[in-house]
Order: structure tokens, then C-alpha cells, then sequence
């Protein structure tokens, strides 16, 4: 059971760190049961952005994706790294169509290096890698993702969580272990 007070708590947070303003347009392309949609949707409302849905067509296909994100000026979008993908291997020739992003939330599944080193090579926009699962309400840890970072981690604890790390046995490690 997953209460009103914790998807808050992750709203603000997300408001605290990302900051979205009236100027910003957010972009909702995730499932509506996906918890990640709740962000998309309630983040943006709460801090008088606008919000730009996309179909479902529209989010399974990169170019009418980057059309909705170029149109409709899109700042901000939560992406699972794979769609990431699809958005940025249609190469420089419509780079443009991604010139109004400011941030891209990158979560739901590992940030390779190389969708990091090609996100940063035709996008000037904050990339930040977010990771939790449902259970955590929707994220536990965030950081943002450098052009030259040569590991990619899933960052600190947010606001009111605690991460543990436990080995391959299920025994918890000590404080530092990687």
C-alpha cells in the first residue's frame, strides 16, 4: 500500500531538485499503469506547468515522438533508457527536434554509458539517472548523469529513504560497499 503522503513526498522532492516552472512542458509518454506516470502527471500540474500527453502511438515510435517533442515544445520528459535510445539513434540530421529539452529523467531500467555519451552529444539538456522500485514509491535514488562519466550510478537516497546493499546472499553490506 503506497499513501497519498509518499507520492507527495516524491513530488517534492522531484520539485525540489528538477524545479519545473510556469515555462515548462512536461511530457507524459508513460503507460498510465506505470507509476512513473503519476510524476509525469501530477508533477507538472502541481508546479503550474504544462503538461503535453502523448498517444500511445506516439510514444512507441521515435520520430512522431521527437515531432511531439519539437511542436509542442517539450522541457521536460521521464524516459525509460530504451525509448532513449530509439529518440536519439535517429541521428543529428533532427537534432533540432530535440533543442527545447532541458531535462530528461532517464529511469525504469540501466543507463548504458553509450546512450549517456550519445545523449550529451546531441542534447544540451540536464540528463539525470532515477532509480526505485513501485514499492519505493516511484523513485528511492537519484543523481545526475555527467558527459564523462565512466560508471553510471543510480545516485543517492532521495528525501525520506534509505538505501541497503546486500550481496548475492541477501546479507547486508557494510556502509560504503559498492
Amino acid at each position: 500500500r503506497v499513501s497519498h503522503r509518499a507520492v507527495l513526498k516524491r513530488l517534492a522532492f522531484l520539485q525540489d531538485e528538477y524545479t519545473l516552472t510556469a515555462a515548462d512542458r512536461m511530457l507524459a509518454n508513460t503507460s498510465y499503469t506505470f507509476d512513473v506516470s503519476v510524476a509525469e502527471i501530477f508533477w507538472p500540474l502541481l508546479a503550474g506547468s504544462s503538461l503535453v500527453m502523448a498517444e500511445e502511438t506516439e510514444s512507441r515510435d521515435p520520430r512522431a515522438l521527437r515531432r511531439l517533442i519539437s511542436e509542442q515544445s517539450v522541457s521536460c520528459t521521464c524516459i525509460v533508457p530504451s525509448a532513449l535510445t530509439g529518440l536519439l539513434s535517429l541521428g543529428t540530421a533532427e537534432t533540432s527536434s530535440l533543442a527545447s529539452l532541458r531535462l530528461v529523467l532517464a529511469a525504469g531500467e540501466a543507463l548504458p554509458q553509450t546512450l549517456v555519451q550519445d545523449f550529451h552529444t546531441l542534447c544540451n539538456a540536464r540528463l539525470a539517472n532515477l532509480y526505485g522500485p513501485t514499492e519505493g514509491t516511484i523513485y528511492a535514488s537519484a543523481t545526475d548523469i555527467d558527459p564523462i562519466a565512466s560508471d553510471i550510478s543510480i545516485g543517492k537516497a532521495i528525501a525520506a529513504t534509505q538505501l541497503y546493499v546486500i550481496n548475492s546472499a541477501t546479507q547486508l553490506q557494510p556502509f560504503g560497499t559498492e
